[in-house]
């Protein structure tokens, strides 16, 4: 069996003056090369992306995410499908726990949130 040994022509164009977005082709590849490169490459960024999101949500009364609460007028996999949207910006670097109390007729928004804690905005 011959080993083929392939010149690789790499070219990098930075595509902003802040330099933080750019591009780069590497070429000639064999088939299927590309994916398995571009899916490490993606991993890879996706990983070093600094960020926080909300990742435990407990509701008092709620065996599952598809329960209904009383009074309420979402059901809970509507709720946690609306907490996913929510977007910090990361005030510090440690994880935080934040409780929450809401009794009474009230509009839960993402300031809620917000107030209840100054790590994140």
């Amino acid at each position: 069996m011959a080993t083929k040994i392939l010149e690789l022509n790499v070219d990098f164009k930075e595509q902003s003056k802040a330099g933080d977005t750019g591009s780069f082709s590497l070429q000639p590849l064999e088939r299927g090369y590309g994916t398995t490169l571009g899916n490490a490459m993606r991993r890879v960024l996706l990983t070093s992306i600094p960020g926080a999101a909300i990742t435990h949500v407990k509701i008092d009364g709620v065996q599952h995410e598809f329960s209904t609460l009383s009074g309420v007028k979402e059901d809970v996999a509507d709720i946690i499908m609306n907490l996913k949207k929510v977007r910090f910006r990361l005030m510090d670097n440690e994880p935080d726990k934040i409780t929450l109390s809401l009794k009474g007729k009230k509009v839960f928004t993402a300031q809620d949130i917000q107030d209840a804690s100054d790590q994140y905005e």
